[in-house]
């Protein structure tokens, strides 16, 4: 695992604990009369919102990066695999007629 997906993760599991100790602490204002539970629901549902928000962000850089990297590498692709192994079928059959 290369630094870029242990960051991803990293961040996911971060915002994860985040939404919980938010939803733990709003909790707490309502029940002591601080803030109303319909505003505890929207301000939780907001965070979410915005998480879901930067969580797809964050995992479109990682399919962006990853893609130019593997592109860097000059990796070849399943088509490309694929085409050279159909011309090595095709070879072999008439390797065979021979």
């Amino acid at each position: 695992m290369n630094n870029l997906e242990k960051f991803f993760y990293i961040s996911i599991g971060f915002f994860s604990d985040a939404s919980k100790k938010l939803e733990q602490n709003l909790q707490k204002l309502v029940q002591q009369g601080k803030i109303s539970d319909i505003d505890a629901k929207r301000i939780i549902n907001d965070f979410k919102k915005n998480f879901n928000k930067y969580s797809a962000d964050i995992n479109e850089k990682f399919k962006h990066i990853t893609q130019n990297t593997l592109e860097s590498l000059k990796f070849a692709k399943k088509e490309q695999i694929e085409q050279l192994n159909k011309r090595l079928d095709a070879l072999e059959e008439k390797i065979k007629q021979l």
